[in-house]
């Protein structure tokens, strides 16, 4: 019947729903960390409710986000300063991350892409960070959102390059948390060149890069950090970020190896289990459909792993392409159990 909404599409927005009421909801409730004041000040500090014991230069390299402080400000000016609004622009980027799945609807298909969201949706990792004021979220958001739209077609539109480039330049200015997983999607890309015949970016044409997604990204980063050109001062906030990333390899300031390895399998047995069992299935040759988040899950863990300066946080980067895996484990057991079931 014309007219009708096809169910899956019903169950999409049931899941939405749920992450977007998990994400969104009482976000003024626990007070911000110290990192979150940190920025959180910063962005406050070009409204009128600028605090007298702040300034924007007390924010530490390592935190600084323009694409998380600018917009914040201006909802600040008009909304009031509190850790509600402070918190609104990583939870509405989580919101949107948890929906990424849709994007690889042809090929996972649609059991696939609803479990996919049911787990983002409830991912204690993927909440914490949206719900975190910070730049990780938008970085999680913008890398994540460009490498799908230019490897899940066979020849991305010059409309996904440009929108591609859009989310690339977003991420690049939400702070260092993009540049750990830019590393991790090097090391995953290095890998799946190195175990796999296929170049998932081998159909992404050079005049695509060159013309639409690096000058889109680049611009986009430019005109996030100054905030349109209103504020300069953003711009050496981007430059520093990066900095700080490079200057991370040096320290070792960051959260120690061992408690950040139990993290993963503390808060997110589900997905790792399940991941685990389909990472081993697809590293052999049946598997080839799953080697690409095997690689991007082995790549991020490997950039978390090697990373001096890590943060919980960077644990973002492994969610999406575990959650994929687990769900292939989810959907073959719910298979077999259901035909043998089956007179």
């Amino acid at each position: 019947m014309k007219g009708r909404i096809p169910l899956a599409w019903i169950l999409a927005a049931l899941v939405l729903l749920i992450g977007g009421s998990f994400r969104l909801s009482t976000l003024g409730w626990l007070p911000l960390a110290p990192k979150e004041a940190s920025v959180a000040l910063t962005a406050a500090a070009d409204t009128e409710l600028a605090s007298p014991f702040w300034s924007p230069s007390q924010v530490p390299a390592e935190a600084a986000a323009p694409a998380y402080t600018n917009p914040t400000a201006a909802l600040m000016s008009g909304l009031g300063a509190d850790p509600a609004i402070a918190r609104l622009v990583p939870a509405l980027a989580g919101v949107i991350f948890m929906c990424l799945p849709l994007l690889l609807l042809r090929r996972l298909g649609w059991v696939r892409v609803l479990l996919s969201m049911l787990l983002l949706s409830i991912s204690p990792t993927a909440l914490t960070v949206s719900r975190s004021a910070g730049g990780e979220m938008l970085a999680a958001l913008g890398l994540t959102l460009a490498a799908i739209l230019l490897v899940r077609s066979r020849s991305p539109s010059p409309l996904e390059g440009t929108v591609a480039g859009v989310s690339l330049g977003a991420g690049i200015a939400s702070g260092p948390a993009f540049w750990t997983g830019l590393f991790g999607f090097c090391l995953a890309y290095l890998l799946f060149r190195a175990f796999s015949r296929d170049d998932p970016f081998a159909r992404v044409s050079r005049s695509l890069l060159l013309r639409r997604v690096v000058p889109t990204a680049l611009l986009t980063a430019l005109v996030l950090a100054t905030w349109f050109g209103s504020r300069l001062g953003g711009l050496g906030d981007a430059l520093a970020a990066a900095g700080s990333w490079i200057m991370g390899w040096t320290r070792a300031g960051g959260m120690p190896l061992l408690p950040g390895v139990f993290v993963f399998p503390i808060y997110e047995p589900l997905v790792l289990v399940m991941g685990t069992i389909a990472a081993v299935r697809g590293i052999n040759p049946v598997g080839d459909e799953w080697r690409p988040p095997v690689f991007l899950g082995i790549g991020s863990l490997a950039a978390f792993v090697l990373y001096p300066s890590r943060s919980a946080a960077d644990l973002i980067w492994v969610i999406m392409p575990a959650a994929v895996l687990a769900v292939g484990t989810i959907e073959s057991t719910i298979e077999r159990t259901v035909s043998r079931e089956m007179p």
